[in-house]
């Protein structure tokens, strides 16, 4: 019998299953993306000095936290919390 047609293993058959329900769809990915590059752009304006940010600067913080409030949402609602929540 050759390796392509050698039946699977009972581990190998409970782990082929177990894979097919960690499969991440493009949303919780894209979500995760989005809160990171958010993160990154909020702890790149918080740790300047609030005297000498400029209007924009302060507008971007906030929008930054906005979209951090909301990926977390969205991924806490699939069950994915997880994937940020270590970070």
């Amino acid at each position: 019998m050759s390796a392509a047609t050698e039946p699977l293993s009972a581990a190998d058959r409970a782990a082929r299953a177990a894979a097919s329900y960690v499969r991440v769809t493009p949303d919780v990915e894209r979500a995760v993306v989005r809160y990171e590059i958010a993160k990154a752009a909020f702890d790149r304006l918080s740790a300047m000095d609030a005297r000498d940010m400029s209007g924009r600067q302060v507008t971007l913080m906030t929008e930054a936290q906005g979209e951090m409030a909301e990926r977390r949402a969205f991924l806490e609602s699939v069950g994915q919390l997880h994937r940020i929540e270590m970070q």
